[in-house]
């Protein structure tokens, strides 16, 4: 991922899990359901590929969620090992704190090299 997409990744998991759980609703109702509260988002003019989009949202939902949850945890504790006092601790985590930050993108890389900096180790 380049690193302008890698600052906006969590926006854009959410978005796009939202958008796979909408099409899961709407696809499930069409197949399933017959909810006459939904029938004015019906996705029946597409016809027999209802069911792929069934399939596809239910496939984005989960993934894209999944991601969603992955960032925010990785995201609070490297945010809770960065704020801590522990330098042990720190040092410990160091390689896996260098893999999120690289993960997360240049404003993680930034604030590790400044824990770094602050805690004097290489």
């Amino acid at each position: 991922m380049t690193s302008k997409i890698r600052e906006y990744q969590f926006q854009i998991y959410l978005a796009l899990g939202v958008l796979g759980l909408i099409l899961f609703i709407i696809s499930s109702n069409d197949i399933l359901f017959r909810s006459p509260y939904l029938d004015s988002v019906s996705l029946s003019y597409i016809g027999n590929w209802d069911y792929w989009v069934f399939a596809v949202g239910i496939i984005m939902a989960c993934v894209f969620l999944y991601l969603t949850y992955k960032v925010a945890r990785d995201t609070r504790w490297f945010q809770e090992i960065l704020s801590g006092n522990s330098k042990s601790l720190f040092v410990k985590n160091l390689k896996e704190l260098e893999r999120i930050s690289r993960y997360l993108g240049p404003r993680f890389e930034d604030e590790l090299n400044l824990a770094k900096e602050r805690w004097k180790v290489r």
